[in-house]
Formats: C-alpha cells, structure tokens, sequence
C-alpha cells in the first residue's frame, strides 16, 4: 500500500483525492511527505511487508534509511530527497528535467512508472474515474464474493408507500442526481450496517436491486446514522432556528426545517474517526435532512435522504479541476425490480426519532 494525500480546505469543500491505488494486501499504515519520506512516528507495518510508497518494494541494503529506498525496476529511489540515484534511461526525451527527477516534480499529481518517466493520477474521464472509484470501495468492502452470498432482494425487506410527496427523489447538488419516486422498498434487520456498503454499491454498479431503500427508524441503519456529523449539523442549524421557543416553551413556535448538508470539514471527522469509507454515514457523505417535530411529545421527526450516483462515486470531484461525472437516472418503470443501466442512481431515505434537547436549546439560546 502506498500513501494516502486527505485535503481539507478551510471553505468547507474537502479535497480529497486518493492519490495512488494499489492491490496490495493491507499490512502498513503510514502518512508520507509529498515525496513518499515517512512522518516520524506515525506509521505501522508488519514486519515481513516489504512494499510503501507507490506499492513500491522497499529496499533495506542503504543502512538505516528503512522506509526511504524504493526499488522501481529501472532506477533505485530516495524518498527523503525526493530524488533518484542514478540518471534517467530517457533523459534524452526529457530535457527540460534534471535526469534525477521524481514524477516529474510534481508528486501530488503524478507518480513514476517504474523509474523511467511520470504519469498522472487523474489520467482518464471523470466518468472512468468515478467507476473505479466505486469498484475500488466495492472490493474493499467485499467485492463481488460478499454480494453474491447476500440474500437475494425480496428476502431484505418488501415495497410499501412513499415516505415523502413528490414524483422525484433529489440528491443535492450535481445535475441527475435524482431517483423516480414510484416504488420504495423497506429494508428488513437482514440489511445490517455491516452489508450496507456492499449491498447498495454491488446494486449500484450492475443497476439492479430497488430504486429507492428505506430504512425505518427501528433499523440498525437508521441507528447508526444518528451519530453522523451531517445530522449533527443540520441539528445545530434547527437548534439555533429554534432554540428561543424550546427554552421559552413556546410549543406553536418551534417550527420544522429542511437542510441540504454537503460533505464538508465535519464530515471528514466521520472518515479520521472511522478510519475507512465502509461505514453507513461515510458512504451517504451529503443529503438532504428534514426535520418535522413533534412539539406536544417533544420530539423529532428526522428524515435523511441520500441520492447515490456515478457523481456521490467519484472520490476526486472535490480536487482542483476535477469535474464531478455525469449522474444516471433510471427510466421509470412499472416494474419495481427491473434491471436498469449500470451504474444508475439509487435512494437511500433514513427514519430516525430524536428527542428534543431542552439543553441544547438553552445553550444556543444563551449564545455563549
């Protein structure tokens, strides 16, 4: 495994760009310096795991430089000078590059084939790239070998009534990003939040399975996402929208609201403290939250929708001049359980009940 680059802006839009993808098994966690040198004391590796940076072999023949010799097949590489430490076979075709250079200098953006010439990362349309993106997630979260062994769909839950009006279910900001509101299938406690992400992205990419999952307020799913920080968010702009007629109790006062969250700094917290993308409130990244209370039982009436897409796929679309991919919408269709086009979008919408906090209230009220 090599390294893995996580921007965070301070505008609230995440860069984040996995910057090289390697099948090597998972022995080695390490945050590298943008020329692959190892950060003092933040990584792990077992002791027979050999390879790092770019999935490179490490070499151990240049005393204690351990983690900073790489052996590229053509050239032998120095992360900690960023250098390599023989002259480049084709430095004839390069001559604007010193013959010692590394990815042509440009180590975020590109790597180096081998140790003869660089190649960009983002090489290949947004749309190939969201592909294998999401087949990159799928694998790690158990691949076809998981999907084929789940339970077949009408064993997961069963079709019943549009939680929400409409005659579309939107997805927040990229063009497409929507599903036909005709047919909703309410997942049973077979569809755990250990089989979520495989079971939605083995769906998603052959374009099968239901258009539009529910997931009720007694689901396991809908559990786990009253801990995301995109709830948590849309709960502090409804606390502080509300917080004088909670505290005043002023029950005709305490108004609902509607946010679209969009997958900023403090959802990046999610991911830090999950450590992987295979977990239910990483997977749904934004949506769009409605929150209705219940002023007479004090409670609320949480409702959180995730559109999935080609788009919400695409791990790069938040990095400098990376464009998100086109979504798929799927036809509509009488037939609840039709094949549609690959990589088609599907619907996720989260019940959840939530007792309103007198405490918070009072905080957002007394405004410290």
């Amino acid at each position: 495994m090599g390294c893995l680059k996580l921007d965070i802006s301070k505008n609230h839009e995440p860069l984040l760009r996995v910057v090289e993808k390697f099948s090597k098994p998972k022995k080695m966690v390490v945050n590298c310096y943008p020329f692959g040198s190892v950060m003092p004391g933040r990584n792990a590796s077992s002791a027979d795991y050999r390879y790092g940076f770019n999935g490179k072999e490490q070499s151990n023949s240049f005393g204690n430089a351990s983690g900073a010799i790489y052996d590229y097949g053509f050239r032998i590489y120095d992360a900690r000078i960023g250098r390599f430490l023989s002259v480049d076979p084709l430095f004839q075709s390069y001559p604007y590059y010193t013959p010692y250079q590394f990815a042509g200098n440009k180590p975020i953006w590109a790597i180096d084939l081998d140790g003869l010439e660089e190649s960009e990362t983002n090489e290949g349309t947004e749309e190939e790239d969201a592909k294998a993106d999401i087949k990159m997630i799928f694998e790690n979260a158990g691949g076809a070998e998981l999907f084929e062994q789940l339970p077949p769909y009408n064993d997961l839950g069963g079709f019943g009534e549009n939680p929400q009006p409409g005659s579309k279910i939107l997805g927040t900001k990229s063009s497409g990003r929507y599903t036909n509101a005709n047919h909703f299938f309410y997942a049973n406690d077979k569809v755990t939040p250990e089989i979520f992400v495989n079971l939605l992205l083995g769906s998603l990419i052959q374009g099968i399975g239901p258009e539009n999952w529910v997931f009720s307020e007694d689901s396991e799913v809908s559990k786990v996402m009253m801990g995301a920080n995109i709830l948590d968010d849309a709960l502090e702009l409804w606390y502080e929208e509300n917080a004088e007629a909670i505290v005043l109790k002023n029950k005709n006062g305490i108004e609902g609201g509607k946010y679209e969250i969009s997958y900023g700094e403090n959802q990046i917290q999610d991911l830090l403290k999950d450590g992987t993308f295979l977990t239910v409130p990483n997977f749904v990244g934004s949506a769009s939250i409605t929150i209705t209370p219940d002023a007479d039982d004090m409670m609320l009436n949480i409702t959180i929708v995730n559109v999935t897409s080609l788009a919400s796929g695409s791990l790069t679309k938040h990095g400098w001049g990376n464009d998100a991919p086109q979504s798929i919408p799927r036809e509509e269709s009488s037939c609840p359980n039709c094949p549609a086009e690959p990589y088609s979008n599907n619907s996720q919408t989260f019940q959840i009940k939530q007792k309103i906090s007198y405490g918070e209230a009072l905080w957002d009220f007394i405004d410290f």
